[in-house]
């Protein structure tokens, strides 16, 4: 049995056999006033409806660095323990959230939600493929593990969905 893990805390008997991690975007919808800005600082989104994973979530467990670097309180609208409803909330244009692209990767390609990079603030959560120690690493896993590479959205290359911001 393989397991999909976040930011993996080492566990005797288990081993990451695949790896990739993803930045930290801000999340917004397609018409959101932030498209046109330049920079979007961790200040600013202090100040607007922010709707943000619970925070057992690893990339939550993030975010607290973020805020002590940058000397801001998050205080979230809303905390949810599902990416659905937190894409939602987005969509509707009533919020804006804290995701890597690989959770909005289809609505960005649909054109329904943007990704926007923070500005001098990078934060990454890792997505881990792992499996039990003692197991052998047969052709019918390493196959499994190139499909999974090639198309599980977590283990994909970051897209922006906007162009990198420059200084």
């Amino acid at each position: 049995m393989i397991g999909l893990t976040y930011d993996l805390v080492p566990c005797q008997g288990i081993r990451s056999v695949l790896c990739a991690s993803q930045p930290i975007s801000i999340i917004v919808h397609a018409g959101h006033e932030w498209l046109e800005h330049i920079r979007i600082r961790p200040r600013h989104l202090a100040a607007r409806p922010l709707v943000l994973l619970s925070k057992n979530h690893a990339l939550r467990r993030r975010l607290p660095q973020m805020e002590t670097n940058a000397s801001v309180c998050f205080q979230p609208t809303l905390e949810a323990a599902d990416i659905n409803t937190l894409r939602s909330f987005v969509m509707s244009g009533q919020s804006i959230s804290l995701l890597p692209h690989s959770a909005v990767r289809r609505q960005a390609e649909a054109g329904v939600l943007r990704t926007i990079p923070l500005d001098n603030m990078p934060l990454c959560v890792t997505t881990h493929v792992v499996d039990r120690v003692q197991r052998r690493m047969d052709p019918m896993l390493k196959s499994l593990l190139g499909m999974l590479a090639d198309h599980h959205p977590a283990l994909q290359p970051p897209v922006d969905s906007v162009t990198r911001l420059s200084a």
